[in-house]
């Protein structure tokens, strides 16, 4: 035998013992044309019954659906022409957190239900696909991918990206979370998105293409003896029912749910019918030889809209700012999908209207709007504590019209808005065509704008100058002004921008464009205080404290907590010579950013009863974020440990915190927290499970802060029984996305352990 033939020999029995000792984790359910998987390097066929293993990748053909149930009972459906990998699939069916689904769409489409891990350990399962990553709160959803294979209902080709859909008729809270690099959105049912690549934000889409499957597919196709992916006398229905025989041990498909639209549309694919819009911006020139403009934002109602949400009146009649369309009429118009869900639509009235401006009442002079229907409410607030930067792309708008109305064009537009530096960097490029006498006129023009406070105007406002070249040019110098109008869940996805500038020789001109967030870099809010949580040992082999940070008393290094408190009452400390370990952060969905460290070697920290100076040799594990003033007054919210420090006991035993989760049910004037899944942590040999908060479980609007909770669950490993504890938390963000706690835990005969550690929405 040869070296060569027996490196073969050995390869192949190698290759053929892996798939005799590979775990079924899964059983076809239906399989109706050409199904396979890759395993192991080989293709194999998949037919009724057939198994699915782990780091399988499974396949459709043409005119071919397969469906697999996997052994937490969780459902796949896959469509024709598509690829599901399995990264990892584990299910003992204990509930011991040891659960996990992970799986990479690489092309086509498929619907899921969710099983026991998806309901039990929903931070174990992951779609991972090549824009962003599906995780699941219970639910069953659909998800196409399309890489240039994918049509609209007219037959033109459809956006490449991830298009999905929550439908939402399961078991849990029937949402889905949805994240990239830029992006994290949490969906609820009937909720459409779309995500074109991992840099760009997760869209909302009033309705789901046709090709995101609403319900198990199936084609009516004969699957005889010997053919392709079938078994003798299966046939496939269009609604993904087999009409066979199968052994009693086998579930039945999952019965067909039918797809709901949420929005009429007509024939262009635009909503017959919107929801009612909830603002409103206009901007207008005075009439020549005048070069100034009017920008008007109003989020409070003061308008009439039609069906389409097309501006027709604004104000009170007679007031500066008021306007009324009358013997008008609307051209111009369009409508923009927000990032944020809601819908922006635009205009231009033309012919017989009149307005109050600022300098009085004026008729027919060009008047450009946009509308929004946009619900996110309490805007103002939410960018008053937003921290990072923000970059736009132009989404569309009306076209720049000057004051004897010559109608230009947009060449390009951009911004950048830092919103912890409070300032706002626009760019913009307008042509004006050659018109009668008139030579043409291009326009480039550059701003900065600051926060603005004053009533009917947006949320920055500023100034622009630039040049003006061409015939058309009143002069060859340009100047103005613009308004920037914001809205969003989080305050930066979608702007409007309005405002004026002289330039042309009928008068001056103005504009009103839409753009779309394309990328946020997350930043601490501008002038926000530090706040969080700081956890420590004491000597005495049975005390552990805890404090919270007090925003006007914290010393940074960077991100880096080095001092905190006045140095004398409790609690105080500082880290002296020590060092600082164990460093990390966590991007919160608000914008903001939560840091963690560990302090050791030399510290001095102020501790509790009796103010007493301390050393402690555990070191102090800290974690913080900007503070912020805003909570939800409604609703439950999950909050998943993002990471920390590790626990230390107070005998210097440094373990490991290795996961957990709270419900956060917030109120008008207080909320309650409890624990969802155990604040687990390993020391020493004792591993700890804290899997309730029995009493102080509650805080009030006036204070992020809940403090004093106790806490019970279990000790494991060499000491064995029960373990209790207390926990401080506080809230971080500007919309409380993040929740920093700090706590100690205790069993018998184990010394006290202290931890901290972050928990994000």
């Amino acid at each position: 035998m040869t070296l060569s033939l027996r490196m073969f020999v050995l390869a192949f029995a190698l290759a053929a013992a892996g798939r005799i000792e590979a775990a079924d984790i899964g059983r076809v359910v239906l399989a109706a044309g050409d199904a396979s998987a890759v395993r192991g390097g080989q293709v194999v066929k998949l037919a009724f019954g057939a198994a699915v293993q782990d780091k399988d990748l499974l396949r459709t053909g043409p005119a071919t659906n397969l469906q697999v149930r996997f052994q937490d009972d969780s459902f796949v459906s896959m469509r024709e022409n598509s690829e599901l990998r399995i990264d990892e699939f584990r299910f003992s069916g204990k509930g011991d957190g040891g659960d996990s689904a992970v799986f990479g769409l690489v092309k086509g489409g498929f619907r899921a239900l969710t099983g026991l891990i998806g309901r039990v350990h929903n931070e174990e399962y992951k779609m991972v696909t090549p824009t962003a990553t599906v995780g699941i709160r219970g639910t069953d959803y659909a998800a196409t991918l399309c890489a240039g294979d994918c049509r609209n209902a007219d037959g033109s080709p459809a956006k490449d990206g991830l298009y999905g859909r929550v439908i939402g008729q399961s078991h849990g809270t029937n949402r889905i979370e949805v994240s990239n690099d830029v992006d994290r959105k949490l969906l609820g049912t009937n909720d459409n998105f779309f995500v074109n690549d991992r840099r760009s934000a997760v869209e909302l889409l009033l309705i789901s293409p046709g090709f995101v499957a609403s319900r198990p597919e199936g084609r009516r196709q004969r699957a005889s003896e010997g053919a392709p992916g079938g078994t003798g006398g299966e046939q496939a229905t269009a609604g993904g029912a087999a009409q066979e025989s199968r052994p009693g041990s086998v579930p039945d498909a999952l019965p067909q749910l039918q797809f709901v639209a949420t929005q009429n549309l007509n024939a262009q694919g635009t909503p017959a019918v919107l929801t009612p819009a909830t603002g409103f911006v206009v901007v207008y020139p005075f009439p020549f030889p005048f070069s100034n403009a009017d920008v008007v934002f109003d989020d409070h109602q003061g308008a009439t809209y039609n069906s389409q949400n097309q501006l027709l009146s604004y104000g009170t009649a007679g007031v500066f700012p008021s306007g009324s369309l009358g013997g008008g009429s609307i051209t111009d118009t369009g409508t923009i999908a927000m990032s944020d869900g809601g819908t922006f639509v635009y205009g231009r009235w033309t012919g017989n209207f009149s307005l109050v401006s600022s300098s009085g009442t004026i008729s027919n002079v060009p008047l450009l709007f946009g509308t929004i229907n946009d619900a996110a409410g309490g805007n103002d607030q939410k960018i008053a504590n937003l921290g990072g930067t923000a970059t736009y792309t132009y989404a569309g708008g009306p076209k720049p019209i000057d004051a004897s109305g010559n109608v230009g064009s947009i060449s390009s537009t951009s911004m950048t808005i830092n919103f912890t530096s409070r300032s706002v960097q626009y760019f913009l490029s307008m042509l004006f065509p050659s018109v009668g006498t008139f030579g043409s006129a291009s326009f480039s023009l550059s701003g900065t704008a600051s926060p603005t406070n004053s009533s009917n105007s947006g949320e920055f406002g500023g100034s622009l100058s630039g040049s003006c070249a061409g015939g058309g040019c009143a002069s060859g110098s340009a100047s103005g002004g613009f308004s920037v109008g914001l809205t969003g869940p989080v305050g930066y996805e979608f702007s409007a921008v309005g405002g004026g500038v002289d330039g042309t020789k009928g008068g001056s001109v103005v504009f009103l464009n839409a753009f779309n967030a394309s990328s946020f870099t997350p930043g601490p809010p501008p002038g926000a205080g530090t706040t969080g949580q700081l956890a420590f040992g004491n000597a005495a082999p049975s005390i552990a404290n805890t404090a919270t940070l007090n925003s006007n008393q914290v010393t940074l290094s960077g991100s880096n907590l080095v001092a905190f408190g006045d140095g004398v009452t409790f609690p105080s400390g500082n880290l002296s010579t020590g060092t600082i370990v164990e460093t990390g952060s966590v991007a919160l969905v608000d914008g903001s950013t939560m840091n963690w460290g560990r302090w050791t070697g030399s510290t001095q920290v102020i501790g509790s009863p009796g103010n007493v100076t301390i050393s402690p040799g555990t070191g102090v594990p800290y974690v913080l974020g900007a503070a912020g003033a805003v909570v939800p007054t409604s609703g439950t919210f999950l909050y998943s440990y993002a990471g920390g420090p590790n626990p230390v006991s107070t005998s210097g035993t440094v373990g490991t915190f290795t996961g957990g989760s709270f419900n956060v049910g917030f109120g008008a004037t207080s909320g309650t927290l409890a624990v969802v899944t155990p604040l687990s942590m390993s020391v020493g040999t004792a591993t700890y499970s804290l899997t309730s908060c029995t009493s102080g479980c509650t805080f009030t609007n006036a204070s992020p802060v809940a403090g004093n909770m106790s806490l019970t669950g279990t000790c494991g490993g060499t000491c064995g029984g029960t373990a209790t504890g207390n926990m401080a938390a506080v809230f971080v963000g500007p919309q409380g996305a993040g929740l920093a706690v700090a706590g100690n835990v205790f069993a018998t005969a184990q010394p006290g352990v202290a931890f901290a550690a972050a928990f994000k929405r």
